[in-house]
C-alpha cells in the first residue's frame, strides 16, 4: 500500500508540474459568400466538404466545346505531364508520412542479439577465482516498449499528418485543373492567333490584288502616284504584320508541347477557332455551394485542422512522457545452454520524463505553432476571398466578352459592306482610293479584334471553370483517384 501511495503522490506531482503548459483559444476563420452569391456560407476548417464521389472534377466540361482535338489533348497531358506526376508522388510522400505517425500509437518491438568475450584481469577487482578467467556471453533479448499517449501528442500528430495529406491530394486537384486550364487556354491561343494570321494574309491578297489594279491604272495615266504609294505602304504595313503573329504562334505551340510533356519543337494540331463551339449563355445559376468544391479551399481547411493538431501536440511537450518497457529473453555464458529454461531473463522498466528546464525551447515552439495557425487563418480567409473574385470576374468576363463578341460580328459585316461599296466606287472612278484605303483598314481591325474577343470568351468559359473548382455541373464527372496516376 505504501508504495501505491508513493506512486500516486509521484503521479500527481508530475500533473503538478504539467499544469504549467500554456493554454491558447483557437479563434475558427469566418469565411461568407458576397450577397449576390446564392447558397450558404462557406464551410470551416471542421472538417472536409461532403462532396460525393461522382462530383470532382467535371470531366465532361470541355465537352461545351464540341472539340475532339482539344479532349485529346487535355487527356494526353493529364497522361504525362511531369508537374502533374511530381505531385503525385509529393501525395504518396505525405501518405508514407501518415502511416510513420501512426506507429507513434503502437508498441514497438525489438530483438537485440549480443554477443559479448572478456578477460578478467589478474590485478584488478574480480570476484575470488575469476581473475585471468576468459568469459562469454550469449544473449537474445526481445525488448517490447510502449509509451501512453495521456496527453493526445501521439494521436494529434497522426491527426495532423493525415490533415497534412489531405491538403496535398487538394493540392493535386487544383495542379490538375491548373493543367486542364492550361491547355485549353494555350490551344485557344494558338488557335485565336492562327485565325488572326489567316484574317491578316486574307487581307493581304486583297491588298495586293488592289495594288496590282491601281498599278495598272497608273501605267495608263488614270491612277495617281499617290494612290499608288498609298497601296503600296498599306500592303507593307499589312506584311509586316504577320511574322509577329507567326512568331507569337509558336510559342504558344511550344507552350502546349511543353504541357503536353512533349519536346518544344514538336507541332501540335489546332483545329480552326471558327470549328469551335461554346454555349452562347452561361450555365443556370452559379451557387456558393460550386466553390466548396475548390481544391484550393479544401486544401486550406486541411492545412488548418494540421496546425491546430500541430498546437495540441506543442502543448503536450509540456507533459511528461511516461513509458513502459519489458525486456525478456536469453543469456547464457554459452550457446549450448542459451535455449534451456534457466537461461530465460526479465527485466520490467516503468519510467517518466519530465520536462524541467529546456532554455524556453518548449514555449518558443508552441508560440511558434500557434502563430502558424493563426497565419492558416489569414490564408484560408484570403484564399476564399481571391475564389471570390476569380468567380466574379469570369462571369463578368464571359457576359462581356459575348457582348463584345455579337458586336463585333455585327461590325465586320457592316465594315464589309462598307468596304466594298467604296471600291467598288473607286474603281468605277467616282471616289477616291483614300475612301478604300480606310475602309480596309477599319474592316481589318474589326476582323482581327472579333477574333480576339472570340478567343478571349472562350478563355473566359475556361476561367470560370478553374474558379469553381473543376465545372459547373455539380452532379457530373467521374472520379479520378490520385493513386491510379
Amino acid at each position: 500500500m505504501r508504495r501505491l501511495a508513493r506512486g500516486w503522490a509521484a503521479l500527481g506531482g508530475l500533473l503538478l508540474l504539467a499544469g504549467c503548459a500554456p493554454r491558447v483559444t483557437l479563434d475558427p476563420p469566418v469565411a461568407t459568400p458576397p450577397a449576390d452569391f446564392s447558397g450558404t456560407a462557406m464551410p470551416g476548417p471542421g472538417g472536409p466538404v461532403p462532396i460525393r464521389q461522382n462530383e470532382w472534377p467535371n470531366l465532361t466540361w470541355w465537352s461545351i466545346f464540341e472539340d475532339p482535338q482539344l479532349e485529346s489533348l487535355i487527356l494526353e497531358a493529364l497522361a504525362k505531364n511531369n508537374t502533374l506526376t511530381i505531385a503525385v508522388q509529393q501525395v504518396e510522400i505525405a501518405r508514407a508520412l501518415v502511416r510513420e505517425s501512426r506507429a507513434g500509437l503502437l508498441p514497438q518491438a525489438t530483438l537485440a542479439p549480443a554477443v559479448a568475450w572478456s578477460r578478467i584481469s589478474n590485478n584488478g577487482p574480480a570476484l575470488p577465482g575469476t581473475q585471468g578467467k576468459l568469459l562469454d556471453a550469449y544473449a537474445l533479448p526481445v525488448t517490447l516498449s510502449y509509451e501512453f499517449d495521456f496527453w493526445n501528442k501521439n494521436k494529434l500528430a497522426l491527426e495532423s499528418a493525415q490533415a497534412f495529406a489531405a491538403a496535398g491530394e487538394q493540392d493535386w486537384r487544383t495542379l490538375y485543373i491548373e493543367i486542364v486550364s492550361s491547355v485549353a487556354t494555350t490551344y485557344f491561343n494558338i488557335a485565336t492567333t492562327l485565325a488572326e494570321l489567316r484574317i491578316t494574309e486574307r487581307t493581304l491578297a486583297v491588298f495586293v490584288d488592289n495594288l496590282k489594279f491601281i498599278q495598272r491604272q497608273y501605267d495608263v495615266g488614270v491612277a495617281s502616284a499617290l494612290d499608288l504609294q498609298r497601296a503600296k505602304g498599306q500592303v507593307s504595313v499589312t506584311q509586316a504584320i504577320i511574322p509577329d503573329l507567326e512568331r507569337q504562334a509558336q510559342q504558344f505551340q511550344h507552350q502546349l508541347a511543353v504541357l503536353l510533356g512533349r519536346n518544344p519543337g514538336e507541332a501540335v494540331g489546332v483545329r480552326p477557332l471558327d470549328a469551335t463551339r461554346a454555349p452562347a449563355e452561361l450555365p443556370g445559376g452559379v451557387p456558393s455551394g460550386l466553390l466548396q468544391r475548390r481544391p484550393d479551399i479544401r486544401a486550406e481547411q486541411d492545412r488548418l485542422r494540421a496546425t491546430a493538431a500541430r498546437v495540441g501536440v506543442a502543448r503536450a511537450l509540456f507533459f511528461p512522457d511516461i513509458t513502459l518497457s519489458l525486456s525478456a529473453g536469453a543469456t547464457s555464458i554459452s550457446t549450448g545452454s542459451l535455449f534451456l529454461p534457466g537461461s530465460f531473463a526479465m527485466d520490467f522498466l516503468a519510467s517518466a520524463a519530465v520536462p524541467l528546464f529546456r532554455g524556453g525551447a518548449l514555449e518558443a515552439n508552441f508560440d511558434a505553432n500557434v502563430a502558424a495557425y493563426r497565419q492558416e487563418v489569414a490564408v484560408y480567409q484570403q484564399t476564399v476571398l481571391t475564389a471570390f473574385q476569380e468567380t466574379a470576374d469570369a462571369i463578368s468576363q464571359v457576359e462581356e466578352r459575348t457582348i463584345e463578341r455579337d458586336r463585333l460580328r455585327q461590325a465586320v459585316t457592316d465594315q464589309d459592306g462598307a468596304y466594298q461599296l467604296a471600291n467598288r466606287a473607286y474603281r468605277a472612278g467616282v471616289s477616291s482610293y483614300l475612301d478604300v484605303l480606310d475602309a480596309e483598314r477599319t474592316l481589318l481591325v474589326a476582323q482581327l479584334a472579333h477574333a480576339a474577343v472570340e478567343g478571349q470568351r472562350l478563355i473566359a468559359m475556361i476561367s470560370l471553370y478553374k474558379s469553381l473548382g473543376g465545372g459547373w455541373d455539380a452532379s457530373d464527372g467521374q472520379p479520378v483517384p490520385v493513386s491510379s496516376r
